[in-house]
């Protein structure tokens, strides 16, 4: 090949046209990309979720950190749950169940005058009656944690409906499609290790694991470890380590789309506070484009990165 004047085109050249290329065609598909700020319908279940679910939640794991939040043994929610009304539930009803045949033994103790029994049995009739007094206030007092259960740490997005489960998969990164992700890299004054990190991605494995959508990062190189991302599919807010390797968490939730896709919204604390949200669409059987936009106060930066389904 040769170009003008009769120089040599190297291959290079050559790949650096096919790339563009792609991009054209691909932005005339999809369009090109463009600014997307979170609403305040949007952030209101993060704003809801609060500190509580945050790295500046109060508590001490006994080494100066953060305890984690108490959750309970079977659903693994946060406490209290809907498992605790349960649980309470059933106390309250086997109680009622012994109040009611120590009632039946006291009337058969009173005709037959038996007054040592009569006397017991009315004594135990007394403290199951302050028992069941006890599980009612209890009873009282979690119905309203329940009922705030949003703003405690429990937010949720809305139920997650139903969605595309072709995203469901490994993902390889096709760099001549996505977009650069240097202006993000910038907005969040990324330098040394942390912004190589970010180029060093070349795929994504999405799975479900019961009742959560699970996101693991693969990297190109095999010691470089990236914390799994899960979201609950009823639209739970949850917390996870930021993405930009500094200390603390951000929360986050998933909400689904009218064309089955899901968005990913969510948002961090200082250092840099911002907030952002992933569109993740299925654009053909084997084709996934992940739209992302972050902002930092008044500035934001948008990119996109586009994965095939992996044949391994």
């Amino acid at each position: 090949d040769s170009g003008a004047g009769g120089g040599a085109v190297s291959r290079a050249q050559v790949r650096g046209w096919a790339r563009r290329r792609a991009r054209q065609q691909l932005n005339m598909q999809w369009g090109l990309v463009t600014e997307r700020r979170l609403t305040e319908e949007e952030m209101g279940p993060l704003e809801d979720a609060g500190s509580e679910m945050e790295d500046s939640e109060a508590g001490s794991d006994g080494k100066g950190g953060k305890a984690p939040p108490k959750r309970c043994r079977n659903c693994r929610q946060r406490l209290p749950c809907e498992e605790d009304e349960t649980n309470l539930r059933k106390k309250r009803i086997a109680l009622a169940a012994k109040l009611v045949l120590e009632a039946a033994a006291l009337a058969f103790a009173a005709l037959a005058l038996e007054w040592p029994i009569i006397v017991l049995l009315v004594a135990v009739q007394v403290l199951l009656l302050a028992d069941l007094f006890r599980l009612n206030g209890e009873a009282a007092e979690l119905g309203r944690e329940l009922e705030k259960g949003n703003k405690k740490g429990r937010a949720k997005g809305g139920p997650i409906g139903h969605w595309d489960r072709r995203i469901v998969g490994t993902w390889e990164k096709v760099d001549e499609l996505s977009d650069s992700q240097d202006a993000a890299a910038d907005l969040l004054q990324l330098g040394g290790l942390p912004r190589k990190a970010v180029f060093l991605f070349k795929g994504m494995n999405i799975d479900v694991d019961g009742q959560n959508l699970v996101m693991t990062v693969i990297t190109k190189m095999p010691f470089l470890k990236v914390s799994n991302e899960t979201y609950p599919l009823d639209g739970s807010v949850c917390g996870h380590k930021r993405r930009d390797l500094r200390a603390g968490k951000f929360i986050g939730y998933a909400k689904i789309q009218p064309s089955g896709g899901l968005d990913l919204m969510y948002r961090w604390n200082e250092p840099l506070a911002g907030n952002g949200v992933d569109e993740i669409r299925i654009d053909k059987p084997n084709e996934l484009h992940i739209t992302t936009h972050l902002t930092v106060g008044d500035k934001t930066a948008s990119y996109r990165v586009v994965y095939t389904r992996s044949n391994n």
